[in-house]
């Protein structure tokens, strides 16, 4: 499933589980808003999980999210 994984994917994970927030991550990868929420939607297609779940401005990392940035 992960084994051809693009990196960028997982690091873009990482630090939108240290930010919680999709504009803050982008900031930090000098990226789009819209190009971090690409990337979150290929992971999730990747993984079968939403991998995130917002909880009103928060987004709150499921198991499996947290499983893979470990």
């Amino acid at each position: 499933m992960l084994n051809n994984i693009n990196l960028n994917l997982l690091r873009s994970l990482h630090v939108l589980l240290e930010e919680c927030h999709v504009s803050r991550t982008a900031e930090r990868l000098h990226v789009t808003q819209s190009a971090v929420s690409r990337q979150l939607a290929q992971l999730r297609e990747l993984c079968g999980d939403p991998l995130l779940v917002r909880q009103g401005n928060l987004l709150i990392p499921t198991p499996r999210a947290l499983a893979l940035k470990a």
